[in-house]
């Protein structure tokens, strides 16, 4: 079964996180917008970065532009899907069966 890692921009614990991923095993590993601020504090290469990037900061934005093997998948911020829905998409058109998300959670969750 092929499995993804989609890392988001949404509020996320890092040494959750950290603990999550020492037992997971992912063949593709999506970075979201801000999402790589995460994936740079975890560590994370990620295979694809998709996003409109109007919420990372510039200098991730750098670090991971100088990474040749990424697939980019670059959005105008004026769409009508979020990012996270253009990376679930991008996920499952690569043949992914099961999709694991960090960082989904946003401000303006209730649980």
């Amino acid at each position: 079964m092929k499995r993804c890692l989609i890392v988001t921009g949404g509020k996320l614990d890092l040494s959750f996180a950290g603990l999550f991923l020492k037992h997971e095993r992912f063949q593709k590993i999506i970075a979201v917008d801000a999402g790589l601020e995460a994936a740079k504090a975890l560590d994370l290469e990620p295979d694809m970065i998709v996003g409109d990037f109007d919420t990372v900061k510039p200098e991730i934005l750098e670090y991971y532009r100088q990474r040749e093997h990424i697939v980019w998948d670059t959005h105008e911020p004026e769409k009508d899907e979020t990012d996270t829905e253009l990376a679930l998409l991008r996920a499952q058109a690569s043949g992914c069966e099961e999709i694991v998300i960090l960082g989904a959670q946003g401000d303006g969750w209730i649980i």
